[in-house]
């Protein structure tokens, strides 16, 4: 996994300079990369992840049941340490849903079957029940789960199914992409990233990621003055977006951290969301 914390202390200035986050939020920021990068190696060493009798041919898209105990425990012990950075930080009450999720295994697995299968309507629920506005509920589950999606992903790179670019949401979980990017070093091939797992998969060039479309009379793009590094792919038929980075022939699509990049676009994105534009 990337260490995310490294290079957003790299580009701490520059954030600075053109007032994308404060101190506050940079600090922020850095806190949770730093978890996510911590919890991704113990889940690493842990190697306790459901057992899969075909991985070939069975995706976690239908949710996660037999995770082993010791797992458990770490999921458990996660989601204090990860609630307490953020009440800490951003001074919200999440006290609730860590004891939601501390009471057993079932809540655990049940929230992990809802993430990925992207029932809203039960995440609504929980969200209600731990007290917790929705999109900050969100916030705190998928950034709890993420360090365990990813370590699984790296263990079980057989499930992650190619189907050559038709796929608009995550081959192995089943989750949203949260940016695109197009490497002019891969002959401009365009890529998209799980905003939960962070798997990076290739996609169709002229294509919404929201919705599918490809009549490109309906498809557009916009960018920034003076800066064509990033861009918004806006779809006319769904009214969505997806942020998109251009990466020249130089760079390895391996050494581009997108999470960073999806911070340093933050201002582009502001634009679009204010002329109606919907993200996924």
């Amino acid at each position: 996994m990337q260490n995310h914390r490294e290079t957003l202390l790299q580009k701490a200035d520059r954030i600075r300079q053109e007032k994308i986050l404060d101190d506050k939020s940079i600090e922020f920021y850095s806190d949770l990369f730093e978890f996510h990068y911590s919890k991704t190696s113990i889940w690493m060493e842990l190697n306790a992840f459901p057992s899969v009798d075909d991985i070939l041919n069975i995706s976690i898209e239908s949710g996660l049941t037999g995770i082993p105990d010791i797992a458990i425990e770490e999921l458990t012990k996660s989601i204090a340490e990860l609630g307490a950075i953020i009440k800490h930080s951003q001074g919200i009450d999440t006290d609730k849903a860590v004891n939601d999720f501390s009471a057993g295994r079932s809540n655990i697995e049940q929230t992990i079957g809802f993430i990925l299968k992207k029932s809203s309507d039960d995440l609504v629920a929980m969200s209600k029940t731990a007290q917790m506005d929705y999109e900050k509920y969100i916030f705190l589950v998928v950034n709890w789960l993420k360090p365990f999606l990813i370590a699984f992903r790296k263990n079980s790179a057989k499930m992650i199914k190619d189907d050559h670019g038709n796929y608009r949401e995550c081959p192995f979980c089943g989750y949203y992409p949260d940016i695109s990017l197009i490497s002019l070093e891969k002959d401009g091939s365009r890529y998209l990233r799980c905003g939960l797992c962070e798997n990076l998969w290739r996609y169709k060039r002229i294509a919404c990621a929201v919705c599918g479309n490809e009549d490109a009379k309906k498809l557009e793009y916009f960018t920034g003055e003076n800066n064509d590094r990033y861009r918004l792919d806006v779809c006319h038929s769904c009214s969505g977006y997806i942020k998109t980075v251009r990466l020249n022939k130089t760079e390895d699509i391996e050494h581009c951290d997108l999470t960073i990049e999806n911070i340093l676009s933050a201002p582009l994105e502001t634009l679009l969301m204010q002329k109606g534009y919907m993200k996924l």
